[in-house]
């Protein structure tokens, strides 16, 4: 059978295209280094701006991710903030855009998912019983939020979760929250008490009127149906938040209500 041949020079043998394919993509041997190393051992011994280098890679073929990856550990200061970066703030690093940052958008996605169904099973074992048991089991829920969140949190008699949802996101006031709806889904879970928490953006966690007269009038609708309202969060920047029960809120809400029932005995 005869061979199919163009004018001109022979064609390359492999052996003799391999390394002339290597020098044009030097990057090529660093990265395959990298991905062994990764394979083999995970990420032990690997510095903050080669797991950086790594991610990039997912979404860049053929190139060479070192200085993005070292630039941008340096513009965040450590690989925890370059992970915690939203896509905006990303963009910001020089060699960084919109198709090479996939990798890190997508590892943050995936172990918010984990941690989400993790926090969940963990939960459902342990009572919620402090402001700072719920900030843990929501936090990250919250996590580069541009708008209002507001979430919710089932309970039984011994505070473990039965349920939890966010029934709505934007800015919260007392007419823009379904009272009747959240009362009608926590006598139908069966919950004896229920948690509120909702974000605030900006990172500043002092409630505003709208925040306590939201949490008053949610305390008082569910103390009716003799649904305990327990805690209220107002969570802010990484590691920050305000608690509606720690501050006194809810003591001086039941002192009301109690006062006002006993004038109608």
């Amino acid at each position: 059978m005869a061979k199919w041949e163009q004018e001109g020079s022979a064609p390359e043998t492999l052996n003799e295209a391999v390394p002339k394919l290597r020098a044009a993509n030097p990057g090529e041997g660093h990265r395959g280094r990298l991905r062994e190393r990764f394979l083999q051992n995970g990420l032990d011994g690997f510095l903050d701006y080669e797991v950086v280098e790594l991610l990039l890679t997912l979404a860049t073929p053929r190139k060479d991710c070192k200085q993005q990856a070292k630039a941008a550990v340096n513009h965040f200061g450590s690989l925890k903030a370059v992970l915690a970066a939203d896509k905006d703030e990303l963009q910001k690093v020089k060699g960084l855009g919109p198709a090479n940052i996939l990798g890190i958008l997508l590892m943050r996605a995936v172990a918010k998912k984990h941690l989400e169904s993790e926090a969940v099973l963990a939960s459902l074992q342990e009572a919620v019983s402090s402001s700072e048991d719920l900030y843990n089991l929501l936090n990250f829920q919250f996590e580069n939020k541009k708008n209002e969140c507001f979430f919710i949190v089932y309970l039984d008699v011994r505070n473990r979760i039965l349920d939890m949802e966010t029934p709505f996101e934007g800015s919260l006031n007392a007419s823009h929250v379904y009272t009747r709806e959240l009362i009608d889904k926590a006598l139908k879970t069966g919950a004896s008490a229920v948690l509120l928490a909702h974000n605030h953006p900006s990172g500043d966690t002092k409630p505003s009127k709208n925040d306590i007269q939201l949490t008053y009038t949610l305390f008082t609708a569910f103390r009716s149906v003799e649904i305990h309202l327990l805690e209220h969060l107002i969570i802010g920047k990484q590691g920050e938040y305000y608690s509606f029960a720690d501050h006194g809120y809810l003591e001086r809400f039941a002192r009301e209500y109690d006062a006002s029932r006993k004038k109608f005995t």
